[in-house]
């Protein structure tokens, strides 16, 4: 199971994503604002993040797109979960980084399903990573033999 940051400055909202994803066994993190999210991100390591737009300090795509950009957080899949429901906000999400977008309120089995998908993507997207460096680890070895 995943390792999951939510972000939502209402505590009712903390709530319900904690009683919809705690049944499938994921860890939760929580956070209230933007850059509660970035510090927890970087300390904690999260599989998956679920961000609010509208938040206090850094809104959600201030957050996503500060995510995106550090070297620490940027494999870390987003999905921007808000009551803003036009094209043009789920468009300006992808463009700062999101890698998916659910409207609220929140279907529980399409938040289920998303989460699920966007995990076994982290998932295989960490092991290729992995892989990459022992191969590069590797061929170093054998250079160095070499020399």
């Amino acid at each position: 199971m995943g390792k999951i940051l939510v972000v939502d400055d209402e505590p009712k909202n903390l709530k319900l994503m904690e009683a919809l994803l705690t049944p499938l066994g994921h860890q939760l993190l929580f956070a209230q604002d933007g850059q509660e999210a970035l510090d927890k991100a970087k300390s904690d390591h999260p599989d998956l993040i679920l961000l609010d737009i509208q938040m206090p300090i850094l809104n959600g795509f201030e957050a996503a797109k500060l995510l995106k950009d550090g070297k620490e957080t940027s494999n870390i899949p987003i999905v921007m979960v808000t009551a803003f429901n036009a094209v043009e906000d789920r468009v300006k999400a992808l463009e700062v980084g999101a890698d998916d977008f659910l409207a609220k309120p929140v279907d529980k089995t399409e938040l289920r399903a998303r989460v699920t998908t966007l995990l076994k993507v982290k998932a295989y997207n960490d092991s290729m990573i992995n892989y990459q460096k022992t191969l590069e680890s590797e061929v170093a070895k054998k250079t160095a033999e070499l020399k």
